[in-house]
């Protein structure tokens, strides 16, 4: 048993960071008593990540997990605190799409003035909270986040003092564990990938560390860029869902859920990359939807970046007007959905390992790269297609209602709670 530690998630960008640990938080809740349990998320304010979610905030309740955000590190009333989270929202900075359009060389003022409106009100937002920050930044409540063991996505940090902000937690905890995990097994091979900053800040700063992948054949030491020695690093395969009970709806229609990418405006000619798809290739995804919305219960569920009123206006472009959406985890919605329609997303291997059918999308983002993970997408989903007869296909395969996940079995390990359980237990041994 583990007595009175305190373990600490940090999360750089999206509620995707809390869905892998968030099984382990409920595993050491319930196995060890006296255990605190704490999320700090990298940003402005804590609702740009996890939304107020009501489900969510019912676990995090039930649990007594503590959550921080950076404005905590502030030496202001709790009052003008509240009033600086309702103020931020994603817009507030990520402002990749805006600085496109700002630094493009044949830039439109006319037909872009509400872009470079955007921008700048952003940008006097964004002067206006380091201005607070600078004066109110109290170093001393860095205690507020001081912990036991740390467990860090391999992301990237959205801004430059957000990457200080979480460099000073590092190196004001040199005897603390930092567990450095995957934000989704996105990877076989990342010998020549980046790990984010998060990786490179742990493995430049702390001595205490250990690199945890999903996929049994990665080989993370082998990356240039980090150095990492073999021993740092462990296979702890991914927090699968328990398969959903067969539930037959009569006279019901079936649910979809549909999880688009991100996706680039209109008049940004690229090719779909791995964070971010082309506009035309997300007309193709989601054109299909015009003819299912009818007959089945559309649940379109963006991706956490996603601009939801740009994806709303192409819906609406498309004539699809009978859905719903959704921004809560897939853990507090799966056992409500017939079949996935999607994209490149870890959501993917949650619904196969769920026994929920796939159908999986390929677009520009893996024809030309990442072999390994298109061959195991086209290995483990019920079906990889094209989008030729997709509602047929559909009817067809939920009649069927005999799904098989055995073939996860070829790239995971089978116990994520166990591996895990196993790598803290190793590091506390002396609590034990």
């Amino acid at each position: 048993m583990i007595k009175k530690k305190i373990f600490t998630a940090i999360i750089p960008r999206n509620i995707g960071d809390i869905d892998f640990i968030f099984p382990l938080f409920e595993f050491l809740k319930k196995t060890n008593k006296g255990v605190n349990l704490n999320i700090i998320y990298l940003s402005f304010s804590k609702y740009t990540i996890r939304k107020k979610d009501r489900l969510f905030e019912k676990s995090l309740k039930k649990m007594s997990i503590k959550e921080y955000d950076i404005i905590d590190l502030l030496k202001i009333n709790i009052s003008l605190k509240s009033k600086i989270r309702t103020y931020f929202n994603n817009d507030n900075y990520l402002t990749e799409d805006l600085n496109y359009y700002v630094n493009k060389k044949d830039f439109n003022i006319s037909k872009n003035l509400t872009y470079i409106l955007k921008y700048l009100k952003i940008k006097i937002q964004q002067l206006f909270f380091f201005s607070i920050f600078f004066f109110f930044y109290d170093q001393k409540l860095l205690n507020k986040f001081k912990s036991d063991f740390y467990f860090v996505s391999q992301r990237n940090i959205l801004s430059t003092l957000l990457r200080n902000i979480f460099e000073k937690i590092v190196k004001f905890n040199p005897k603390s564990i930092f567990f450095l995990y995957p934000h989704g097994p996105h990877y076989i091979n990342r010998t020549l990938e980046s790990y984010g900053d998060t990786s490179k800040i742990i493995v430049n700063n702390s001595k205490n560390f250990e690199f945890w992948y999903s996929f049994n054949d990665e080989k993370p030491w082998m990356n240039k860029q980090l150095n990492l020695k073999k021993h740092k690093c462990n296979c702890v395969s991914y927090p699968f869902l328990k398969p959903k009970k067969k539930i037959r709806k009569k006279n019901k229609k079936k649910n979809i859920l549909v999880i688009p990418r991100k996706f680039a405006p209109a008049h940004k000619k690229i090719l779909s990359s791995v964070g971010t798809t082309s506009y035309i290739e997300m007309i193709k995804y989601l054109k299909p939807l015009k003819n299912l919305q009818w007959n089945f219960n559309l649940i379109i569920k963006p991706h956490p970046a996603s601009n939801i009123l740009e994806l709303k206006k192409m819906l609406k472009n498309l004539d699809i007007k009978n859905y719903s959406i959704t921004e809560k985890s897939f853990r507090y919605i799966y056992k409500e959905i017939d079949l996935l329609y999607g994209y490149f997303s870890t959501l993917i291997l949650s619904a196969v390992s769920s026994k929920i059918p796939v159908f999986y999308y390929e677009d520009e983002i893996l024809k030309n790269c990442r072999a390994k993970i298109k061959k195991m997408y086209k290995d483990i989903t019920f079906f990889h297609f094209n989008n030729n007869n997709l509602e047929k296909k559909i009817v067809k395969t939920l009649k069927k209602n005999n799904y098989n996940n055995s073939k996860l079995n070829k790239y995971f390990k089978s116990s994520f709670l166990s591996l895990t359980s196993n790598r803290i237990k190793k590091n506390v041994q002396p609590t034990f």
